[in-house]
């Protein structure tokens, strides 16, 4: 074609005055139009040749591109599209015949149409780059690889790719990423202490809960540890985990002790399953570890605290029959010691059963102070000065060699309780604190106001939150191992020798903080200070102790009592008393039986004495049955612990009297004396 070009050219040219050749003025157009249409010719052969090129790199690819599954295109410079494959109209839902000639852009949203026209540039420049882009309306992702195509000159006329449906591909990534994170944040915020293990003895991961549960301060620092050295209290326990998951793929609530970096124990339940690698074989363990420490310690102390109460009942039931047989025993040695003379030779052997019943009344007491059924008179009283007046007599409970101290808040720590009760409990401790410095030691009593609130209680494992009043009582002495704290309120149980204790000082100490709604705990150790801590709740209202009357000698009478009680012999006891004072007595085996003997003689009856516990009926419903028909009736009951007696409040009221078995037949003479005289001087 330059060769056509430079022929027409010196066909119409001239030499000048200098001897250049120029074009002839009159041939300037005509060899113009000559160039222009030359050039279309020439143009016309380029592109028949590009064609010709790009239909032999179609034909080239459209073997390969329409056997396959993912879609397929070529399109040339320009971008439009010359060819696609089968593939096409599944993935866009467009025919291939709608869409050949087209710009790819079509398909595509704004901002994917400006990243496929900068991809399509860097094909042209000889680049294959791969990307991601999708279709509009249809929400399928396809990636994306480009090539340039090339002529047998290596000119670039055009580009093939290849688009592949990565749509699910997406999703399940974005499922599986989502799940990641939500897995991560249960690990990482779980409360309980997740982990992963390795089979020889290694942390893979564990989350921040564990780090703080075993002290460590970062996990770095954590996964240098050593399972079976650092972790197990017990390595023994570690193998047994071992053969159990290994056996059986998992374990569920497997209980061990194991310990903090500071030492400390900790029991844990392990919840975990194995992880297996492609071979089959264990390459991990993964799991939850909770803190049962806390659940364990309050458990322990719930079945203590049921033993306690069961051994309590027990304890209230004996002491509640040993009161009628004791009552009975010592009733006709009382009656039999007044009717003896001073110088009677048998006396002296009436007095020994007297004491003897005295000491087997006090170890009643005791079991039922222990049993919480002992019966106490509940009064405000300031703590502080029942120490107070109580302090000499505690001195000379403990001896000279015992140096003794007592510290007293300048708080009002007024509480409800019985002072004899309170002194009880000083003695009882004091009387232990001195047989734990048998060479010697210091006795320190405290008080101060002490506040329960949820820490205390999540602490210690018991309380009510409120103000109390604390008694510390500490002792210098030998001390006591853990196991022997856990035991010493327990009624008998004593590690002092045979014959020097019966093992009720503690728990009476015990029934008479618990009947006053209080907690007494006690922290010792072999070698170091024995401390008791006495809660009792306060009160407001200020009292002081009342102070005792004297109660007269027993005086007869000519009335007529009726007797209510079930037990043969206290109610023969209690009829013998009561006549040998000139009384008369009508007698009733049970409550009903009380009832029908009143309605017989109630223009008689001037006093009843009834039994709490009866069978048909109770004392307290055979009282206010006899109320109904005389109101003014007065009574006694007499029972043998609190639990038998009726509303506390009617005890208050007029005519209304309470006696505590065992009763001597001269306590119980003076109480009816004083009862039918209240009305006579018009009390």
């Amino acid at each position: 074609m330059k060769w056509i070009v430079d022929n027409i050219t010196t066909t119409f040219s001239e030499t000048d005055m200098h001897g250049e050749e120029r074009m002839k003025p009159e041939h300037l157009e005509e060899v113009a139009e000559l160039r222009r249409r030359l050039a279309e010719l020439g143009s016309s052969v380029a592109s028949q040749r590009l064609a010709a090129a790009q239909e032999q790199e179609l034909l080239k690819y459209k073997a390969l591109f329409d056997n396959i599954s993912d879609l397929a295109y070529i399109c040339d410079t320009e971008g439009k599209i010359l060819y696609v494959n089968k593939a096409f109209e599944r993935l866009t839902g467009y025919s291939t015949e709608e869409f050949i000639g087209r710009s790819f852009d079509i398909l595509l949203s704004e901002r994917d149409r400006e990243i496929a026209r900068e991809v399509h540039s860097a094909t042209l420049r000889g680049e294959r780059p791969q990307y991601e882009l999708c279709f509009k309306d249809t929400g399928i992702l396809c990636e994306y690889k480009n090539m340039p195509l090339k002529d047998q000159q290596g000119r670039i006329i055009g580009v093939a790719g290849i688009a592949r449906d990565i749509t699910e591909h997406r999703r399940t990534e974005e499922a599986l990423r989502e799940s990641e994170e939500r897995y991560r944040s249960l690990f990482e915020e779980s409360k309980d202490t997740v982990f992963i293990s390795s089979p020889d003895g290694n942390f893979l991961d564990i989350n921040p809960a564990g780090l703080e549960l075993f002290g460590y301060s970062s996990k770095e620092e954590f996964m240098a540890v050593d399972i079976d050295r650092d972790i197990y209290l017990d390595p023994a326990d570690r193998k047994r985990f071992m053969e159990e998951i290994n056996r059986h793929g998992f374990v569920k609530d497997f209980e061990v002790v194991l310990k903090r970096k500071d030492g400390a124990e900790i029991i844990a339940s392990i919840t975990a399953n194995t992880v297996h690698g492609k071979d089959g074989k264990v390459v991990a363990y993964r799991g939850i570890l909770r803190d049962m420490t806390e659940c364990k310690r309050l458990e322990a102390q719930l079945i203590h605290a049921q033993k306690m109460e069961a051994v309590g009942e027990l304890t209230g039931g004996i002491a509640h029959d040993f009161n009628n047989i004791l009552t009975t025993i010592m009733g006709y040695a009382d009656m039999l010691n007044m009717k003896l003379g001073g110088g009677d030779p048998l006396k002296v052997y009436v007095e020994q059963i007297l004491n003897a019943t005295e000491r087997a009344k006090n170890l009643t007491q005791g079991l039922l102070a222990f049993s919480r059924k002992q019966i106490i008179d509940l009064k405000p009283v300031n703590i502080n000065e029942v120490i107070s007046s109580f302090e000499k007599l505690l001195s000379r409970v403990i001896g000279e060699d015992i140096e003794f101290m007592v510290s007293l808040a300048d708080e009002d720590l007024t509480v409800m309780a019985d002072s004899v009760q309170i002194e009880q409990v000083l003695v009882n401790l004091a009387t232990n604190a001195r047989d734990a410095m048998p060479d010697g030691g210091l006795l320190t009593v405290c008080t101060e106001y002490a506040e329960i609130d949820d820490e205390f209680i999540k602490a210690h494992g018991y309380g009510e939150r409120g103000p109390y009043a604390c008694i510390t009582v500490t002792d210098t002495g030998v001390g006591m191992s853990e196991e022997t704290c856990k035991k010493i309120f327990e009624p008998f149980f004593t590690t002092k020798e045979v014959g020097k204790g019966t093992g009720l000082g503690l728990s009476i100490v015990y029934g008479i903080v618990k009947q006053h709604n209080g907690y007494i705990d006690v922290h010792s150790r072999p070698g170091e200070i024995t401390e008791f801590k006495i809660y009792l709740p306060l009160v407001e209202s200020k009292a002081g102790r009342e102070e005792q009357r004297t109660v007269p000698a027993p005086v007869s009478g000519t009335e007529t009592v009726l007797v209510a009680e079930d037990s043969a012999e206290l109610r023969t006891l209690t009829k013998i008393a009561l006549e040998e004072f000139g009384y008369r007595v009508i007698e009733a085996v049970n409550g009903e039986d009380a009832v029908i003997k009143f309605m017989e003689h109630r223009d008689e009856i001037e006093l009843l004495i009834l039994d709490v516990i009866m069978p048909r009926k109770n004392g307290r419903e055979a009282y206010s049955e006899i109320a109904k028909e005389a109101p003014g009736v007065k009574v006694i009951f007499t029972s043998g612990y609190t639990e038998d007696i009726i509303d506390k409040k009617l005890l208050g009221k007029r005519g209304l009297h309470f006696v505590s078995k065992p009763v001597t037949p001269k306590e119980l003479l003076r109480k009816v004396r004083e009862v039918l005289d209240e009305g006579a001087d018009g009390g």
